[in-house]
């Protein structure tokens, strides 16, 4: 079996939350198989500028878990974030609600906390 997962953020005060549900998960299921996808959008996508929530070490550290982070161009425009600033682990995509769709076409277990 493989954990097809994807985490849906909007709201930069649920970074804390989506984290933590990850973690959780990842220590539930150890080292089985899983694609684990977090699509950013809206507001959450300023979170990364935010020195006090380190979202980019943590990013860092959970992309070599298997886990991807997948950020809105739309969204990241709104912000006036440019793309060239954030880490190399985030993937810019042009609609993250598209992707969202995407995704649970594909089978993905969809989780907004």
């Amino acid at each position: 079996m493989i954990w097809n997962m994807l985490f849906h953020i909007d709201e930069i005060k649920k970074w804390s939350l989506v984290i933590g549900n990850i973690n959780n998960f990842l220590n539930e299921i150890k080292k089985q198989p899983h694609h684990i996808y977090v699509i950013v959008n809206a507001d959450a996508v300023a979170g990364i500028m935010e020195k006090n929530l380190r979202l980019q070490e943590v990013i860092h550290v959970l992309s070599t878990q298997g886990v991807y982070f997948e950020f809105c161009r739309i969204a990241l425009r709104g912000h006036a974030i440019q793309e060239a600033d954030l880490p190399i682990e985030i993937k810019v995509i042009p609609s993250g609600i598209k992707r969202i769709v995407e995704l649970q076409m594909d089978g993905y277990a969809y989780i907004k906390p």
